[in-house]
């Protein structure tokens, strides 16, 4: 996501980042069985894959425990990888602060057209790289209405501004 982003900066010379941090609270066999999970299918040994069976005792936990949950609810919980990060959007506005951290105070500071860009940005680099995967298929994003800001820095990933 940050390859398609470092190559946009707003016609306000706006530039935005996410910034992808493992939780450091995380438990040891979530945090080994998601560096497992990266590899990809077919890339994990034997070994990998006994490594995983961390997974299996926090499904069989979530299943044992005495929640009114239904049981993908409690599957969704165990295998949330949101909930494995801490994810934080950066913003440059090449004011000789250099990047800064997207918090209540910065954001309330920006213009309209930046707020639009820090929040909706990296949702466009997110669904380009994810897209990246079959780019024979055609997949439009609709938006009926974009700030010039952000159509301008939307369009290397395809977006088109309605009008």
């Amino acid at each position: 996501m940050n390859g398609h982003l470092k190559r946009v900066r707003t016609a306000s010379n706006v530039a935005v980042q996410l910034v992808w941090q493992i939780r450091p609270d995380l438990p040891d066999g979530t945090r080994t069985a998601r560096e497992l999970l990266l590899k990809g299918p077919g890339r994990g040994t034997d070994t990998d894959r006994e490594a995983l069976h961390a997974f299996r005792s926090r499904i069989e936990e979530a299943k044992s425990s005495d929640t009114a949950a239904s049981w993908e609810e409690q599957l969704g919980e165990v295998l949330d990888y949101t909930a494995w990060h801490k994810f934080t959007v950066r913003l440059d506005r090449a004011n000789g602060a250099g990047w800064q951290p997207l918090t209540k105070k910065l954001h309330g500071a920006l213009s309209g057209g930046e707020k639009g860009v820090a929040l909706h940005l990296p949702l466009f680099a997110a669904v380009s790289a994810h897209y990246e995967a079959v780019p024979q298929a055609p997949r439009p994003i609709l938006a009926d209405v974009l700030l010039e800001d952000l159509a301008t820095a939307a369009q290397p990933y395809g977006v088109a501004r309605g009008h």
